[in-house]
């Protein structure tokens, strides 16, 4: 059975376009969502409910006063216990707006590692779960209120504060060890395996990398990722290196070069050539129909 996670845009999820901050925050009532990943972060706060959330094939506990972060292309899905909703605040960005100057390069060292080196969820204290709610409660009013002087000011701060917070109690829990991945295929960990690509997709990977990694011959787990995936390494690969290719020639004025090398491709000429297969169109035909639409 195939278990393909679902792609979701930053530009439809929250209509971001030129002159807009690429942000929204919101609080939601849930009860489940499909498995999913999309090219934006994502921030989370749990206020009512409880459940589980799984992140990258790691599953831990929801339940008010838990936090999660998940970089781009992190795949994730969550569920309530019962018919009663998780209710939460949901704030999704650009990550590009925490980062301004040389002197947020800690922070940006500090993100980069969720979902690696430090866990993806954190378990607040009574004290800091209600500095974080407090937090968050202006960032919600100030996102509401669209003439507010200073704004986007005030919500690239808040923001950067409640990141702050939640690495801080990341870096607390990084000495945890980390709740067990669903076992299948032979003692293959699948929640590992995609964890992996989506963690390093847009590095020098390969099929034997990842074998390596995950102590398995390559050819096992060839065989065992189109029986469980539906498609090959290298097509999940390449659909997933497109994505991100794809949200950045909307998003940013990066070069067409510079895009294919951030997405993970060897060079130009492949990045082409897989994108034309995957999108029907090139890279700047591609651009080019983004733009003429009001995309840009």
């Amino acid at each position: 059975m195939s278990v393909f996670p679902q792609y979701e845009d930053l530009m439809t999820m929250i209509a971001a376009r030129s002159g807009k901050l690429p942000f929204y925050i919101s609080i939601h009532s849930v009860r489940q969502t499909r498995v999913h990943h999309h090219d934006f972060v994502e921030l989370t706060f749990m206020l009512e409910g409880s459940g589980s959330e799984t992140i990258n094939g790691v599953t831990h506990r929801m339940q008010p006063g838990v936090a999660s972060f998940l970089l781009p292309h992190h795949i994730h899905h969550v569920e309530s216990d019962s018919d009663r909703p998780l209710v939460k605040y949901c704030c999704m960005f650009d990550i590009n707006l925490l980062f301004g100057s040389a002197y947020e390069a800690e922070l940006s060292r500090l993100l980069f590692r969720v979902g690696s080196e430090l866990p993806s969820s954190v378990a607040f204290d009574p004290a800091l779960a209600a500095q974080m709610q407090s937090v968050l409660d202006m960032l919600h009013a100030e996102y509401v209120n669209k003439d507010g002087i200073g704004r986007n000011s005030f919500i690239r701060v808040k923001l950067t504060e409640a990141m702050l917070l939640f690495i801080r109690a990341a870096q607390a829990a990084a000495d945890a060890p980390p709740p067990s991945g669903e076992l299948s295929e032979a003692g293959l960990d699948f929640g590992e395996v995609l964890r992996f690509i989506h963690v390093h997709y847009a590095e020098p990977l390969t099929l034997d990398r990842l074998a390596e990694h995950c102590r398995v011959s390559a050819a096992h787990l060839s065989r065992s990722f189109k029986k469980r995936i539906g498609c090959s390494f290298l097509d999940y690969l390449h659909r997933l290196r497109v994505e991100s290719a794809a949200s950045m020639m909307r998003s940013t004025d990066m070069t067409l070069i510079d895009i294919a090398a951030d997405a993970g491709f060897p060079s130009y000429r492949s990045f082409s050539r897989i994108f034309r297969d995957l999108q029907g169109r090139t890279p700047s035909e591609y651009r080019l129909a983004f733009k003429s639409v009001g995309g840009g």
